[in-house]
């Protein structure tokens, strides 16, 4: 795959000319990074952005008891970013190979240069850079609804990312698909999932499986259902599946909650 074609198919970068896309993926460098490798590492400055062209990557995030709190996967066609990037400051993140890889790597003084050349793609970085902040606000606010995003944010208020996220919201339980939500918004599946990861900053299945987890999380901590129960009621049909989308979206396994579940109900008692 040629970065070119690479930039094509990715926002921003799609919105340029071809002799734009050419003069920016001279800028970028075709670098193999072995397994193991970190491309980003938490506490430092980050001094290289990129695409990763085959392999993956993964993101965490080290609590100050030096606990590792998985945050994600890089996977091909996704992008090397951390906020540091745009404010100077150390990595909030690591991101690590995790096999041998390949990637198309630029540094960061070239991004910035870039950027400030193209002004659609600096408004799309701070942009994004701004959502991530605000998303992370919201779950630290008192009336923040786990799983599923209020209106207040301007992106929420497109009429097709409304209606995905309410048919989420209502059938988040039953056995939804990729197709059936793009359905309800009149789009491609393909056009819908380019479009909700550029909005929500996750892909659908990442979305949908957050939503289940915390209606998993609810009915565990307070209706006394076992990880069984709970996980077929969210709409998981597997249950080792459903402890192993939780270990990676709470960074534990989800036996745990029976744990404090029982505690409190022993409290109460």
């Amino acid at each position: 795959m040629k970065i070119c074609r690479l930039f094509s198919n990715l926002d921003p970068y799609r919105q340029l000319e071809p002799e734009q896309l050419s003069a920016i993926s001279r800028t970028y460098k075709k670098t193999s990074i072995p397994a193991g490798a970190f491309l980003v590492r938490q506490g430092q400055p980050v001094s290289q952005i990129g695409f990763i062209l085959s392999g993956t990557a993964k993101v965490t995030v080290i609590d100050h008891n030096g606990e590792e709190w998985p945050c994600g996967l890089l996977d091909e066609g996704d992008l090397l970013f951390d906020i540091a990037v745009l404010t100077g400051d150390h990595a909030t993140a690591n991101i690590v190979s995790l096999k041998s890889s390949t990637w198309f790597l630029q540094s960061r003084e070239s991004f910035l240069h870039t950027i400030d050349c193209y002004r659609s793609l600096k408004d799309y970085f701070y942009r994004k850079m701004a959502m991530g902040v605000r998303w992370g606000h919201e779950i630290f606010c008192k009336d923040f609804l786990p799983g599923f995003c209020d209106d207040r944010c301007e992106n929420f208020r497109l009429p097709f990312l409304q209606k995905a996220l309410q048919f989420i919201h209502d059938n988040y339980h039953r056995q939804i698909t990729l197709e059936m939500v793009a359905r309800e918004t009149a789009m491609s599946k393909y056009h819908f999932s380019r479009l909700f990861k550029q909005h929500m900053g996750l892909s659908f299945k990442q979305y949908l499986n957050r939503q289940r987890v915390e209606a998993a999380k609810s009915l565990i901590a307070t209706s006394g259902y076992n990880i069984t129960e709970a996980s077929f009621a969210v709409g998981f049909n597997d249950a080792s599946y459903f402890s192993r989308v939780f270990r990676e979206i709470e960074g534990g396994p989800p036996k745990r909650l029976l744990s404090l579940s029982d505690s409190t109900v022993s409290k109460a008692g």
